[in-house]
């Protein structure tokens, strides 16, 4: 498991360390060589369930020391899919510098690929030659709870819930914002056995009283390998996220806000809690 809980000043002196730090930085104008068998190629493709367009980043290293590259000689990078015998729709990449990447990066947006279609990634040298990197995502399977926007108790237990498609090692991602203003993330490593139980009593949540968390189920589809180029670090991360709302039973029943099965109070033994909503007595224990 890793976890990520800062302060205001906690970032403030993380943001003014990166920017003191040296990152690595070379043009492309200063390598012999620059054709792709010589250079790494990476790449970070983050699809979400929800959304029709991907977030995609590239980057062209040098290789042993892997040294990001500025492109200033005409060299591009784009980005594209296809559908069925279509040409493939390209996206150019541009340059970005942000001190809080380490190196170079090339950004865009495109639109996600259909189920079964590939993404093309393709770097053209300073002779004119391009060498493509074609690879496709796994997915991940669309969480059945929680619904979006459900309410859970503080401490509670959350019921996570999908169809498998045997995909391996998935991860589930946890992010929150208290109302006073707090915030945290964590993630959890899990199977694709259709199942995982996100217990609120950890230690991790002890500051979660009441406010907003988002809870993604990831997939990583990684490829460290392309023919054409001289190595390659390439993953696609794939989300199904929902948002929910933490905050105790006895505020909870005040709104007209309805449970799901999956967040209903836990009740001890014998125990019975009910609210009347919508002039019937609804029962909230599991």
């Amino acid at each position: 498991m890793m976890k990520f809980k800062m302060t205001k000043m906690a970032v403030f002196m993380a943001l003014m360390g990166l920017t003191q730090a040296c990152n690595p930085n070379i043009t492309s104008s200063e390598l012999k060589e620059t054709k792709a068998s010589d250079l790494k190629i990476t790449g970070t493709f983050y699809e979400y369930n929800d959304e029709d367009q991907v977030d995609a980043t590239a980057l062209l290293k040098t290789i042993p020391d892997g040294t990001g590259i500025q492109l200033n000689q005409g060299e591009t990078l784009k980005v594209g899919t296809k559908e069925g015998s279509d040409p493939v729709d390209y996206t150019l990449m541009s340059y970005d510098y942000n001190f809080l990447d380490i190196g170079e990066t090339y950004k865009t947006k495109l639109d996600k690929p259909a189920v079964g279609e590939d993404y093309y990634l393709i770097y053209k040298d300073v002779d004119g030659v391009e060498t493509t990197a074609q690879f496709s995502s796994q997915g991940v399977p669309e969480l059945i709870t929680p619904a979006q926007d459900d309410i859970v108790e503080p401490g509670s237990e959350v019921s996570l819930t999908w169809t498998k498609k045997n995909l391996g090692k998935l991860y589930v991602d946890v992010s929150y914002t208290t109302t006073d203003g707090a915030s945290g993330w964590t993630q959890f490593s899990t199977s694709d056995d259709g199942s995982y139980t996100l217990d609120l009593d950890h230690y991790f949540f002890d500051d979660l009283a009441s406010g907003d968390m988002t809870i993604s189920l990831r997939h990583d589809t990684a490829y460290e390998s392309m023919e054409g180029f001289g190595d390659a670090d390439i993953r696609i991360s794939t989300y199904s996220r929902r948002t929910v709302t933490v905050e105790s039973l006895d505020t909870a029943l005040h709104t007209t806000r309805a449970f799901s099965h999956s967040q209903k109070y836990r009740c001890a033994e014998g125990e019975s809690k009910k609210v009347k909503m919508n002039d019937a007595w609804v029962d909230y224990c599991l």
